[in-house]
């Protein structure tokens, strides 16, 4: 079965809409956002994924112009990130 690129949203979008903004912690400020490459590291579980996602829905206008993946979903074995897609 071929992961399509739609999956990837409709996942995407599931996940932004099941984003609880109830707790949000308050170093979410300190972030520097608009940079072009923010790296964000810690153990499993302690609440990057949670972190990113309510960042898009709390600071994001319109969460269309944003998408969020993890690199180990079935997609990304059929496709690469390269920019020359064309092989």
């Amino acid at each position: 079965m071929e992961a399509d690129f739609a999956s990837l949203v409709r996942l995407y979008e599931r996940r932004i809409k099941n984003t609880n903004l109830d707790f949000v912690r308050a170093d979410v400020d300190a972030i520097p956002w608009n940079d072009r490459m923010i790296g964000i590291k810690g153990a499993r579980g302690v609440g990057k994924t949670t972190l990113l996602l309510q960042h898009i829905k709390r600071d994001i206008e319109n969460t269309d112009e944003a998408l969020y993946v993890t690199l180990d979903n079935l997609y990304f074995y059929e496709h690469n990130l390269d920019s020359d897609n064309t092989k």
